[in-house]
C-alpha cells in the first residue's frame, strides 16, 4: 500500500474556505499482474483496500481455472 496526496499542503484558498491542513494522504493499494494481457494491464490501483482484495481474489480464481 502507499499514500496518495496532492503536492500542496495548505494555501490561501483553504484558509479562506476554512479547510484544515492535510498532513497525510489517502491509502491506495496496487495489485501487480505478473502476466498481463495488455501493456498497461500489469498494474491496477484501488482507492479502497477491500476492492483490491476482491480484485485479487478474482484474479487468483481466474488463474486457477487455467491450470
Amino acid at each position: 500500500m502507499c499514500r496518495a496526496k496532492g503536492f500542496k499542503g495548505h494555501g490561501e484558498y483553504e484558509e479562506v474556505k476554512g479547510f484544515e491542513a492535510q498532513h497525510l494522504g489517502h491509502t491506495i493499494t496496487a495489485v501487480f499482474d505478473p502476466d498481463p494481457v495488455s501493456a498497461t494491464g500489469f498494474i491496477s490501483v484501488f482507492a479502497e483496500p477491500q476492492e483490491a482484495v476482491e480484485f485479487l481474489t478474482y484474479k487468483r480464481g481466474a488463474l486457477s481455472l487455467l491450470f
